[in-house]
């Protein structure tokens, strides 16, 4: 079928054309006639993002050696989740959010070990330390032995 679509009724580098549920039609382009702004809440979301989300790709990169093999899914989302919550209960990036953060969700820490792990929080880095003794990790294939 051919495009039965009216002409552009200005430039057409300012106009859009859209599908909506009233019908298809030009739409100005958003930020063409006034500059967009954001209200305060997304505003605020938008400044704590700039702050969150290179924290948490760092961290991310931090702990990247250890994570081979591993799905880690979405870790950079919950690492950003953390900081952002303590950024707002804070004022600042606490490390001490992380804590309960599954690198793994299908697969937590506390179902593979079958011993205690001690994990440490300092201002500047975060230490797990896992005493490794025969039996101490779960064998799920046969790669795994102790």
């Amino acid at each position: 079928m051919f495009d039965k679509r009216p002409p552009c009724p200005g430039d057409p580098n300012d106009y859009v054309w859209v599908r909506s549920k009233e019908g298809p039609h030009w739409r100005r382009k958003r930020g063409r006639v006034t500059a967009a702004h954001l209200n305060g809440s997304y505003q605020e979301s938008n400044d704590q993002t700039k702050i969150v989300s290179p924290a948490a790709s760092r961290a991310r990169k931090a702990v990247a050696p250890y994570l081979g093999g591993i799905t880690a899914g979405r870790l950079n989302n919950r690492i950003s989740t953390a900081f952002r919550k303590s950024l707002k209960e804070k004022g600042q990036l606490a490390f001490h959010y992380l804590k309960g953060i599954e690198m793994q969700r299908e697969h937590p820490l506390d179902g593979l070990l079958k011993c205690d792990y001690r994990l440490s929080v300092t201002e500047k880095s975060i230490t797990i330390t896992i005493p490794v003794a025969r039996g101490s990790v779960q064998a799920l294939n046969k790669l795994v032995t102790d």
